[in-house]
């Protein structure tokens, strides 16, 4: 698993190794490529494109989603652009400001 910590600002793009999870606590202002699972924490921010297989988001992402499995968006979770996922699951208060697909994930 790779973390970003609380009280880190990461600047450039991260790759994951493939189907390893991704914890942001701090702030990541790049894109985030081919993690398992990322999860931005409610402490987290997160700059940048995110490609992964699930992505779960309790803080915020300034950039498009794409998951290839599900996305997650809890009730502090913030996306400001665009959500491709095959399902997703938006809790009561959470935000998405932009557009959504959600079924077919385009390659």
């Amino acid at each position: 698993m790779s973390w970003i910590r609380a009280g880190t600002e990461v600047l450039g793009s991260v790759t994951a190794v493939a189907g390893s999870a991704v914890l942001v606590e701090g702030v990541l202002n790049g894109d985030l490529l081919g993690a398992g699972v990322v999860y931005v924490a409610a402490s987290g921010r997160v700059r940048g494109f995110i490609e992964a297989k699930e992505v779960v988001v309790a803080g915020e992402i300034h950039g498009d989603v794409k998951a290839q499995s599900r996305c997650e968006v809890h009730a502090t979770g913030l996306v400001v652009g665009s959500v491709n996922a095959s399902t997703c699951l938006f809790l009561e208060g959470a935000r998405v400001i932009g557009a959504l697909r959600i079924g077919q994930v385009d390659d």
